[in-house]
């Protein structure tokens, strides 16, 4: 990965270790709270062996169908929406744990994520994604930082696009809507509660700062929202007409 105050690139390109080790971390993972699942759609018939796995040991609260990753596109091509349908249709057919499918500004197409929604393939959405891909060069070393060239963008600079795009896709749906990117304060929180948002994630600001940011936002949080006379559920969806 590489990080600068106002964005990062990232790409994980060689997972050291197989996929069914985490099916064996499960117990010590609820220990320390609910967890989700995120799986790939790139091969459908992956997604259904490994929610069967986790299925038959412990079902997580929910799980996350990305097809969306950047930089992973760049490299091994992009997945289509035919793949992400045939991925949520073998998920579906072995589960009702919950599934949202997890879009990004890149690859978001309204039309197509409703029909899916309309087919009863998924039970909501996350957006967004890192965006790009990006690249970024040392000059003194006059080559790129990443070993893979290319890494997905996130960080401060997404959230006005991607607040744009929730701001579209509520139009659309009912569907509960996870929030991610650019959040690096308590405000940027209620910015997309009051959008609508049932929840977000929290990449990059956690990334560069550890784990006590969830703690120090949380906390700012309550401040905030307690003097303004509000709860997260009074704010969730109050964003005011433009008129």
């Amino acid at each position: 990965y590489y990080i600068e105050d106002n964005f990062m690139l990232n790409a994980d390109n060689n997972n050291l270790r197989p996929w069914d080790y985490w099916v064996d971390c499960v117990d010590e993972i609820q220990n320390y709270g609910a967890f989700f699942v995120s799986i790939s759609a790139r091969n459908p018939v992956d997604s259904k062996i490994i929610v069967e796995r986790f299925e038959k040991n412990s079902p997580p609260m929910f799980y996350e169908l990305n097809f969306s990753c950047s930089h992973s596109g760049k490299i091994y091509g992009r997945i289509s929406y035919k793949a992400a349908e045939e991925s949520l249709r073998n998920i579906k057919s072995i589960t009702s744990t919950p599934v949202f499918l997890k879009l990004s500004l890149d690859n978001l197409d309204l039309e197509k994520v409703k029909e899916l929604e309309d087919n009863g393939l998924l039970d909501g959405y996350v957006l967004s994604n890192t965006i790009g891909p990006g690249l970024k060069i040392d000059v003194r070393k006059k080559r790129p930082v990443l070993g893979s060239v290319f890494g997905g963008l996130s960080g401060a600079a997404m959230k006005p696009l991607v607040l744009a795009k929730i701001y579209d896709l509520k139009k659309i749906t009912k569907k509960p809507i996870i929030g991610v990117g650019g959040i690096e304060s308590a405000e940027d929180v209620l910015e997309y509660l009051i959008l609508g948002c049932d929840a977000v994630q929290i990449y990059t600001k956690a990334h560069r700062e550890g784990l006590k940011v969830f703690s120090d936002l949380n906390e700012k949080l309550v401040e905030i929202l307690n003097e303004m006379g509000e709860t997260v559920e009074s704010i969730k969806g109050s964003l005011k007409n433009e008129t």
